[in-house]
């Protein structure tokens, strides 16, 4: 009995201990920091307002960490991310503000983490009492340093908290472009697909989403491909390519296409054309054959028209 409870004890206190190793090992394997959440919806209740909320850091690293959180502006270029240019839609990230450890507030917030530690951040929007309408966008950096044995900076990332604010009462604006819109067939990795695309600008003061769906019918009515992609616009970014591309496209057949495009609801374009994918070496063998017919026909005209002479 004894040797049952010696037994039962020791194997509590290493499932203890191996559990808390695993978690130690779980969150101390990896580098940087772990931020939650990943991205905050503000609501701005018109100019002078004063937003107050919190998110966390957790150190991932095995070792004492330091971590520098920042705000920066947030837009989207036609291929990337950009958080460098300002425009009237991200003013906020100069409204961000962080309350360092003696309540006062600061630009930059500078800490220091323990491996795995964890610590939650409060930041404070203060807004000018007089703002645009519309949204405001943002994202809040948390950068690790991690130094070396001789404490020389070896390594740095950053992660990125997205902050999306709305200006509650203000007025709202709608306004898009949608461009260069295309529906036809192309080659990709020496095979004949189908594609469709177009550009879409968003010229007005909020956030939408603009789809492209592709519909490819055989000439009997079957659909055999339907998707649809597309993307989140900000105001103030640039416009954004959507595209829709057909890979599996077969070696050989007529086809019915249709590509529709829908910004923030909205129907923007509608295109609809028979596509013929055809290999060049059977094309050029059908105008070669179709020239010999056609050159046959010719000549039988000629020769009938001939006899009737004589």
């Amino acid at each position: 009995m004894k040797k049952f409870l010696m037994g039962l004890i020791l194997a509590f206190f290493v499932g203890i201990f191996g559990a808390k190793a695993a978690l130690a090992e779980e969150c101390g394997t990896g580098a940087g920091a772990l931020v939650s959440p990943i991205s905050k919806n503000l609501t701005i209740e018109g100019g002078g307002a004063r937003l107050e909320d919190t998110f966390s850091v957790q150190n991932q690293s095995n070792t004492e960490s330091a971590f520098k959180i920042y705000a920066a502006p947030y837009s989207e270029g036609e291929t990337e991310k950009d958080f460098e240019s300002d425009t009237s839609y991200t003013q906020i990230s100069r409204w961000i503000k962080f309350i360092d450890a003696s309540g006062g507030l600061v630009d930059t917030l500078e800490i220091k983490l323990a491996p795995c530690a964890k610590r939650d951040i409060t930041f404070r929007v203060l807004v000018p009492d007089s703002i645009p309408d519309g949204g405001q966008y943002a994202v809040i950096f948390t950068e690790s340093e991690n130094p070396g044995g001789n404490s020389v900076i070896t390594s740095s990332s950053r992660v990125g908290m997205l902050i999306y604010a709305h200006v509650s009462g203000g007025e709202t604006v709608r306004d898009t472009e949608t461009t260069d819109a295309y529906l036809g067939k192309g080659v990709k990795n020496d095979h004949t697909v189908i594609n469709a695309g177009a550009k879409v600008a968003n010229k007005g003061n909020i956030d939408i989403d603009a789809r492209g769906t592709l519909v490819v019918k055989t000439i009997f009515g079957h659909e055999v491909y339907n998707k649809t992609t597309g993307a989140s616009l900000l105001p103030g970014s640039a416009a954004r390519k959507i595209e829709n591309v057909w890979e599996d496209a077969p070696f050989i057949g007529l086809f019915k296409a249709e590509y529709t495009v829908i910004v923030d609801g909205v129907t923007e374009v509608v295109l609809s054309r028979l596509i013929l994918i055809l290999p060049l070496p059977i094309m050029v063998l059908m105008i070669f054959a179709l020239v010999v017919v056609v050159t046959g026909i010719v000549a039988f005209i000629k020769k009938r028209r001939s006899r009737r002479l004589f």
